[in-house]
């Protein structure tokens, strides 16, 4: 049997975009075995120290970046059985983004599973899950992708399923997020859709009009509506191409205005009780135990609130506090610099 492998350095003095896009379709056509990767470190005293044209470190890190993450999808592509997790009680991102991938895994002949526990979820998501079995199946999983979550333990019941794979891969955008950026595709982004929709564009993955329309779904939900958040021209850019090819208003119309009665109530519940400090940028709120049994809530009511309390004029950090069962869970929203 013969290997083919090799080493890489992104970011040398002088390296122009064209450089490295003739680099990254080289790897891609090539398909090498096993690919090393680096990112250039100037170093004193060398030739190469002193050459004009040095690569700014963000460029040099996107561009390892952006490698790196073709190389991580080279291994899912040879794998046959795969399952998808999300975080418990999952929201629109989480969902959108699970399935869209999934789409993308069937489309190049994957078996793909997807798992993720709920105790009820909004009537608004029923477009996401229609068809889908949010209890996977049976299979053995050769490949395991946790979706939307920074901690193993956001899996619930499904945490050993991610953590027994013989491989497994970490797709999420959260800033809390510690695990291995050079062997999983974390990213302080707008949303895990929009990290999705990336790694499906360089893959030449044809998009649906429903995979648009459940990309952009993911993106303005976690951004309440493109207000909040890591927000950049790159996501705007993305939410252009979705409004594009499909039509947007009834998306926002479901998940953004599709508000219950309990829902409003707990929203009114959680102002009430909100905390104010450092002149109003920072927000804490929280709903008890005793409180959410006596609204009857359900996990679903909660959906939104966070958001809202983040148009509040002012706030910069918003926490939110509720209960699930006999546990509390913290939802959290920051705009830039916090």
């Amino acid at each position: 049997n013969v290997t083919l492998r090799t080493s890489l350095i992104v970011g040398f003095p002088g390296e122009t975009k064209e450089d490295f896009e003739e680099l990254l379709e080289f790897v891609e056509k090539t398909k090498f075995d096993k690919l090393g990767v680096f990112m250039y470190s100037k170093e004193d005293g060398t030739p190469a120290a002193k050459m004009p044209e040095q690569i700014h470190g963000n460029t040099k890190k996107s561009r390892y970046n952006k490698i790196m993450k073709y190389n991580q999808i080279k291994a899912l592509k040879k794998a046959k059985n795969v399952c998808l997790i999300a975080h418990t009680e999952p929201d629109a991102d989480a969902l959108c983004s699970m399935v869209v991938f999934k789409n993308f895994l069937t489309s190049i002949g994957k078996s793909v599973d997807i798992f993720a526990e709920y105790s009820s979820l909004p009537q608004s998501y029923d477009c996401v899950v229609e068809n889908q079995n949010l209890n996977g199946g049976k299979l053995n999983y050769d490949f395991a992708i946790m979706m939307d979550a920074p901690l193993t333990s956001r899996l619930g019941k499904y945490e050993s399923l991610f953590l027994n794979a013989p491989q497994t891969l970490v797709i999420d955008h959260h800033a809390t997020n510690e695990f291995d950026r050079k062997n999983n595709i974390v990213k302080v982004v707008s949303s895990t859709c929009e990290l999705v929709f990336d790694i499906l564009k360089q893959n030449h993955y044809k998009f649906t009009k429903k995979d648009y329309g459940m990309i952009y779904a993911g993106i303005i939900t976690d951004t309440n509506n493109l207000t909040v958040g890591e927000r950049s021209k790159h996501m705007f850019d993305i939410v252009g191409e979705c409004v594009e090819n499909v039509e947007s208003y009834p998306i926002y119309e479901n998940f953004m205005l599709n508000n219950t009665r309990l829902n409003m109530e707990l929203m009114a519940k959680s102002i009430q009780n909100a905390k104010f400090y450092h002149d109003g940028k920072i927000i804490l709120s929280h709903i008890t135990i005793s409180e959410a049994k006596s609204f009857k809530a359900t996990q679903d009511s909660y959906t939104g609130i966070v958001n809202r309390l983040s148009t509040i004029n002012g706030a910069r950090l918003v926490g939110f506090i509720y209960p699930k069962g006999e546990e509390y869970y913290v939802s959290m929203r920051g705009r830039a610099g916090y």
